[in-house]
C-alpha cells in the first residue's frame, strides 16, 4: 500500500506541474482538475479547433496532444437521446 501512496503523490505532483506550466503559455489557461490526472487547456484563443491545434502542435514543436473531441454527443433541444440498444 505505501508503493500505491507513493505513486499517487507523483501523479499529484505531475498534475500540479503542468497545470502551472499551461498557465505560462501566452494565450492558454487551464483550471487545475481536483481529483483527476487529466488537463483541459483553453486553447480558443488561438482561433484554431483542438484538431487543428493538435496537429500543429506536433508538427512544429513535437509534441503529441490529444484533441478536445467531445466523445458522446450532446442531446440538441427537441431531440432525444437515442434508446440504447437491447442485448439478444
Amino acid at each position: 500500500m505505501e508503493s500505491i501512496g507513493r505513486m499517487l503523490a507523483a501523479f499529484d505532483h505531475r498534475r500540479k506541474l503542468m497545470h502551472v506550466r499551461l498557465n505560462q503559455i501566452p494565450g492558454v489557461s487551464c483550471l487545475l482538475a481536483q481529483g483527476a490526472f487529466y488537463l483541459f487547456p483553453n486553447i480558443s484563443s488561438f482561433g484554431l479547433s483542438s484538431q487543428d491545434f493538435c496537429a500543429r502542435l506536433l508538427e512544429k514543436e513535437k509534441v503529441a496532444a490529444v484533441p478536445g473531441v467531445p466523445s458522446v454527443p450532446k442531446a440538441t433541444s427537441g431531440s432525444a437521446t437515442p434508446p440504447a440498444k437491447k442485448r439478444s
